[in-house]
């Protein structure tokens, strides 16, 4: 019979993506971005989400697309965001003829029956001081926002939790998954940085930190 900690040794893999499922999706968003830079003024475009910070859990259900736009006389912060959205949703089903993208509060998402993978493609504008806006259909206004620091900020809570925040965030997500996801993803990362704050020494030790 195993141990608690071999228990944990063999549970974190699972939660990983195949080599194949890697190449799939690797494959579909290079093909994704760079069409949508074809149809669109893009300033920049760059992956943000779990997928890009490396806490994703099988199965891998969206990837984040951020993508910068140049400002336009016709696509602007003061476009409307709900405009600037449809926009971006018939560029969408203008690549993937057949498709339909469905409009959200602040992305268009299209899904893939084959990888099983759907992409929310977040429009954005680079402001003056760092950071970028994005549309809240919802709120009918632009919020700011920054992606990149997001990512910086995980990278470092892990590094000071001795590399083992990442795989624990995993099982937890595992874990919200599984009760019908009562928390939103990010919000579970964000709280994640705050508690765990150095090396807890074994996996069960910070799984009971992170959940207490």
């Amino acid at each position: 019979m195993q141990t608690i900690a071999q228990a944990f040794e063999t549970f974190f893999p699972r939660l990983e993506l195949t080599d194949a499922e890697r190449r799939n999706a690797s494959n579909q968003h290079i093909y994704l971005r760079e069409r949508l830079q074809q149809g669109l003024p893009v300033q920049d475009n760059f992956l943000t989400g779990s997928y890009a910070r490396k806490t994703a859990v099988k199965p891998l259900n969206d990837i984040d697309v951020f993508l910068v736009l140049r400002p336009t006389n016709a696509l602007n912060t003061t476009t409307s965001p709900e405009r600037v959205l449809a926009e971006v949703k018939r560029v969408l089903e203008a690549i993937y003829d057949g498709k339909t993208a469905r409009r959200q509060a602040r992305s268009v998402n299209i899904e893939f029956s084959g990888t099983g993978i759907g992409y929310d493609v977040v429009p954005a504008f680079s402001t003056d001081n760092d950071t970028y806006t994005i549309p809240d259909a919802q709120a009918s206004t632009w919020i700011s926002t920054n992606p990149r620091i997001h990512a910086e900020m995980s990278t470092t809570a892990n590094e000071q939790a001795g590399k083992k925040l990442k795989p624990l965030l995993k099982a937890v997500k595992q874990a919200n998954n599984r009760c019908e996801e009562p928390a939103r993803s990010f919000h579970l990362e964000v709280l994640a940085w705050k508690v765990l704050t150095c090396d807890p020494g074994t996996y069960i030790d910070g799984l009971v930190i992170l959940l207490d």
